[in-house]
């Protein structure tokens, strides 16, 4: 004897079902998805016809035999559904679920503004507005330029720079006051660099000169012959008369342009003059 494997009966060695199994094997069976049959094929045994059977028929079994016989079929038709039904939802969900589209928020695009300026720090307090103060420019008398002398070689000369700087023709000059001595003669001219407006009198030009607050005296100086200079009728009176006072305005009109004022800061000839008394034939 041997046990039947389907429903583990025993049955005689040379039966391959028994008679129960072929009851069940011949009831018709309910197709199964195509998925579940390809998954899980039936058996080729259940189609085969059974082989006759050499011994004695066993009778039937017991009504709850039967049941629980039953029972298991119904069983393993149900874990075919479930298995077939298994497999189904496998193959329909190894397919990737279609990802869904997300549409990112759209980021703030900066403005086209100009970007926001760092917050200051306070600002230091405004200084008060106040009117533009001139420089302050100080002078005085120098004895180092010699070329004053030309040719000269026992002479001595003295040049003092104006404050201000004057318009000329084409450009801007600064006059000089020079004192010039040599072999006891003096000269005292003003340096304009540049040549006077000519007039009908004669070759000398109209000069107006005011010492400290004094009023204004109208001369007519020389000119140089390189027309870059004014010479004093009276260089000695001249000296005399800067030697006693603070500041000279000395006015002149140059060549194609405006009339103008230089404005000299004369103190402290008279201690410059003194140790050349002699080429300047300075008497006290």
């Amino acid at each position: 004897m041997k046990r039947c494997s389907r429903c583990e009966r025993e049955i005689p060695e040379t039966a391959t079902t028994c008679g129960q199994c072929d009851a069940v094997s011949a009831a018709p069976v309910p197709a199964a998805p195509p998925s579940v049959a390809a998954a899980a094929p039936i058996a080729h045994s259940a189609a085969q016809p059974a082989a006759p059977s050499t011994s004695p028929a066993l009778p039937p079994a017991a009504p709850a035999a039967a049941r629980g016989t039953n029972r298991r079929v119904v069983l393993a038709a149900l874990l075919v559904l479930v298995g077939g039904t298994l497999t189904f939802a496998m193959l329909t969900t190894s397919t990737p679920p279609a990802v869904p589209v997300v549409t990112p928020a759209a980021t703030p695009r900066p403005s086209a503004a100009r970007p926001a300026a760092p917050k200051p720090t306070a600002p230091a307090a405004a200084p008060a507005a106040t009117a533009p103060v001139a420089p302050i420019v100080t002078t005085k008398w120098a004895a180092a330029n010699r070329e004053w002398l030309l040719n000269a070689k026992k002479g001595v000369a003295f040049e003092l720079r104006a404050l201000n700087k004057v318009t000329i023709w084409q450009g801007i000059a600064q006059p000089m006051l020079v004192v010039r001595c040599d072999a006891g003669r003096m000269q005292m001219f003003v340096y304009t660099a540049s040549a006077i407006q000519m007039e009908a009198q004669d070759e000398n030009h109209t000069v107006r000169i005011s010492f400290d607050d004094e009023a204004e005296v109208i001369e007519r100086w020389a000119d140089s012959s390189d027309h870059d200079a004014l010479f004093a009728p009276d260089a000695a009176a001249f000296a005399r008369r800067v030697t006693t006072a603070r500041t000279l305005r000395f006015s002149y009109t140059p060549h194609n342009a405006p009339r103008v004022v230089a404005e000299f800061p004369v103190s402290g000839l008279g201690s410059v003059i003194e140790p050349a008394a002699k080429p300047c034939g300075w008497k006290k």
